[in-house]
């Protein structure tokens, strides 16, 4: 079995040194990560698109703590 890295995305936007709680979600193309830190009062949202590596913050303090995500077993991969 292969277990090389065929890419890699720096997260720098996102700061992970005290992070209390995480989860990760795949859907349409995008990778979702729900990132709480030490400090904050509840889950932040981001998205990196692996086409260009870009990370954006899509909820800021989402009210929620999230520390399990899921989709469905067949997301689409573009939204029509």
């Amino acid at each position: 079995m292969d277990r090389r890295t065929t890419r890699e995305f720096p997260l720098a936007a996102i700061d992970t040194t005290s992070t209390q709680a995480w989860a990760f979600a795949f859907w349409s193309g995008r990778f979702y990560l729900f990132i709480q830190a030490l400090l904050d009062t509840s889950t932040n949202v981001w998205r990196l698109d692996p086409t260009d590596g870009s990370v954006v913050e899509v909820v800021h303090d989402s009210g929620y703590r999230v520390v399990g995500a899921s989709v469905s077993t067949c997301p689409p991969v573009e939204l029509i």
